[in-house]
């Protein structure tokens, strides 16, 4: 059997409001609107199917509606298994105002029916292909009792997981210890260990303390700042700099890197080089006007690894 990625989480469409000058509150702001297909683990799927990494099969929930409609065609012209989402009631939907700068000021994010509809009892109806993958990827949209399910009935399955936000870093919260690698930016790192997590140096002191608490590989990303990093190989903790780009969009930066970490974990990268692939992909992501950049392929990223960094030693 080949190895296949079982991804587990969140697809929605995705409306985005550019301002373009500084936000007003209670007025209306002239901008731009984008309309696209969204929900962070559909992203990460997306941006892995762009690098080539296909043998996935996607455990998501999409309605019977326009806008589930436009995501099943969407998901599926990924090419990956798409068998295991389940169309039923509402789409879900997610609305992002970005401010002048191309950061989100605020967003709204309505998720309930995914909840319905990927519950427990579907997993256990699906127990085989959860057993037989090679690792699960899984955002923290997703309630904790998914979380605890996983970890209960399959121990020794690889869990990857991104904390999306602060409000969703509750469902793993006393847990992390059973996630395999975990990815958060300094406020969700505030809120898991309950201290402020401003600067590189504390995220360093972080990332010994999410390796002591069990998890095998932390990443703490900080934007402009760099990722705080590390794995319980060494019990070190490591920071990458990153260079300044020009910013068109934040939004599903977080998302590439997560599928960059995806990606090197599926092929055995070395730590160095999985941190600078995934890097690169959120880099090449903030260049997009759209959550995905579909403009990335592999060759790409490999090129801008060795551009910013000079290495192209991946093992």
């Amino acid at each position: 059997m080949e190895d296949y990625i079982l991804s587990i989480g969140g697809s929605n469409i995705d409306i985005q409001g550019f301002s373009k000058g500084r936000i007003l509150l209670k007025e209306s702001n002239p901008g731009k609107i984008n309309v696209c297909a969204g929900g962070v683990e559909r992203n990460i799927v997306n941006n892995l199917s762009n690098i080539g990494l296909k043998n996935i099969k996607f455990v998501t929930s999409i309605g019977n509606d326009i806008f589930g409609d436009i995501l099943f065609d969407n998901i599926k012209s990924l090419g990956i298994d798409t068998s295991y989402i389940v169309r039923k009631g509402s789409s879900t939907s997610y609305i992002a105002i970005m401010n002048n700068d191309k950061d989100m000021e605020i967003a709204v994010s309505d998720m309930d029916s995914l909840d319905k509809n990927i519950d427990i009892k579907y997993l256990e109806s699906i127990h085989e292909t959860i057993a037989n993958a090679k690792l699960i990827t899984i955002d923290a949209v997703m309630g904790r009792n998914i979380f605890e399910y996983l970890i209960n009935n399959f121990p020794n399955k690889k869990l990857i997981s991104d904390a999306v936000s602060v409000k969703k870093a509750e469902h793993i919260k006393g847990i992390e210890n059973h996630i395999y690698a975990l990815k958060i930016n300094s406020n969700e790192a505030s809120f898991l260990l309950d201290r402020d997590i401003n600067t590189i140096d504390e995220g360093k002191e972080a990332v010994k303390i999410f390796l002591d608490k069990g998890v095998k590989e932390i990443y703490i990303t900080f934007g402009a700042l760099g990722i705080c990093y590390g794995t319980n190989e060494d019990y070190k903790a490591y920071h990458l700099g990153v260079p300044k780009i020009n910013i068109v969009n934040t939004s599903g930066a977080g998302d590439a890197f997560m599928a960059g970490i995806t990606y090197s974990i599926f092929h055995n990268y070395s730590l160095d080089y999985k941190v600078k692939f995934a890097a690169v992909m959120s880099l090449l992501a903030l260049e997009s006007e759209y959550t995905v950049n579909d403009n990335i392929s592999l060759n790409i990223a490999e090129k801008r690894i060795k551009d910013i960094f000079g290495t192209s030693f991946k093992n």
